[in-house]
């Protein structure tokens, strides 16, 4: 076993996923981006995470080209932001900047661990039966 996965086993003792968690990349495997949830208004903000520096795009779209006559456009944009998963009180994200994966109280907005990987993560983390799982 690899001491990633010895890592997610020991930090993450997760309850079964919730209707309002959103444990992967808009919410669910079929990429809905929605909940059933009902949201009591108005609306507060609690904490703000705020990156070093902005997150980075690891390619430059296609913008301004044009091939037989049609002009390129991204098909996705996705490391242009820090995409999160939410089970429980934790949101974990990965950083395509410093190259950890983050954990934070989704209350306080304080971090509860990071790890360090072996290069940049550039998409949503996925939990799923209480493992964390991170591409790099």
């Amino acid at each position: 076993m690899s001491k990633w996965a010895i890592l997610c086993a020991a930090t993450l003792c997760l309850s079964p996923v919730l209707a309002s968690d959103w444990p992967t990349y808009l919410g669910d495997n079929a990429r809905t981006g929605s909940s059933s949830e009902q949201l009591s208004l108005p609306l507060t903000e609690r904490w703000t995470y705020s990156s070093p520096i902005p997150p980075q795009r690891a390619w430059s779209g296609p913008e301004g080209r044009t091939v037989e006559g049609k002009e390129l456009r991204d098909r996705v944009k996705f490391d242009d932001v820090f995409q999160v998963a939410i089970v429980g009180n934790r949101v974990f994200f990965g950083s395509s900047l410093d190259h950890q994966v983050h954990c934070m109280d989704a209350d306080s907005g304080k971090e509860v661990w990071s790890f360090f990987t072996g290069g940049p993560i550039r998409l949503a983390p996925t939990v799923q039966e209480g493992w964390l799982y991170v591409g790099i």
